[in-house]
């Protein structure tokens, strides 16, 4: 009798840990599952340290650039009158919370034959308490030319303004003039890889074929490959017009990015994986 409950206590924990060893390891587990994409993007701007990351082409070991990703708390100071003498807001008073910030900050290196030059990016997205995003603003330069892209979620608006060679060109558009955004990039004919972003939209056309489709899956609990390693994290990846995909990883604690892989082979990837 004794022989028999050991023999069904070793059995149960043979079974167990094969269980326990599938789950963390086994092939069908790797691809996590599905979630909401807002919880992996309010994990992403509400993440409770920096990222930073190398620029990678073709591989790890070819760096290319670096960028920051910096998460913030946007706070506004009370109403308080001008005429109070003590108008200024006392020290350890609580501003009100009004919304989120993420900022991207970073510079690339780029083989423009026959020349070598410096991509200069910084993008701020601000959002509101619900995270619902409210402004954008990218600014993109490569010497002597610089872009500046500004969209106003309650406006409904992209400002656009080129700078270059003492020249400056400033437009406004309507969100709902962006449904053919061919059309648009075609404006930018100076913009680093035009041909790349055309193609992206379906070789240029006009027609509503052009228009971009994005498709999102979200994940938790994805394995991410790194070398002999693998870490858990969440998973957002998307895809336009089922061909070109960017994918990012977060950290499921605190939110920071551990990879973002982009087309043509380009990643961001964390500084502590390098």
């Amino acid at each position: 009798m004794r022989r028999i409950f050991y023999s069904a206590v070793f059995l149960f924990w043979a079974v167990m840990s094969g269980l326990l060893i599938q789950s963390e390891f086994g092939e069908l587990h790797t691809t996590g599952i599905p979630v909401p994409p807002d919880v992996i993007w309010k994990k992403a701007i509400l993440a409770t340290d920096p990222s930073l990351l190398a620029v990678t082409y073709h591989g790890l070991t070819n760096r290319i650039g670096s960028f920051k990703c910096i998460p913030g708390i946007l706070e506004e100071v009370p109403d308080l009158s001008t005429n109070d003498p003590d108008a200024d807001l006392p020290e350890g008073m609580a501003r009100a919370l009004a919304g989120y910030s993420l900022d991207l900050d970073g510079t690339l290196l780029l083989f423009l034959d026959p020349l070598t030059n410096h991509l200069r990016v910084s993008l701020n997205i601000k959002t509101d308490t619900n995270l619902v995003w409210q402004t954008l603003h990218l600014q993109v330069g490569l010497r002597p030319e610089t872009w500046t892209f500004e969209a106003d979620a309650p406006g409904q608006t992209l400002r656009v303004k080129t700078e270059g060679g003492g020249a400056v060109d400033e437009k406004t558009y309507r969100f709902a003039e962006l449904s053919n955004p061919g059309r648009l990039l075609r404006q930018f004919g100076g913009l680093f890889m035009p041909d790349l972003f055309t193609g992206m939209l379906g070789g240029g056309a006009d027609g509503p074929g052009s228009a971009l489709r994005i498709e999102i899956d979200s994940r938790k609990d994805h394995r991410l490959r790194m070398g002999s390693q693998r870490f858990r994290c969440f998973r957002l990846r998307f895809s336009i017009l089922g061909r070109y995909s960017a994918t990012l990883y977060l950290n499921p604690q605190s939110g920071e990015i551990l990879r973002l892989d982009l087309p043509n082979q380009v990643s961001l990837v964390n500084e502590t994986l390098m």
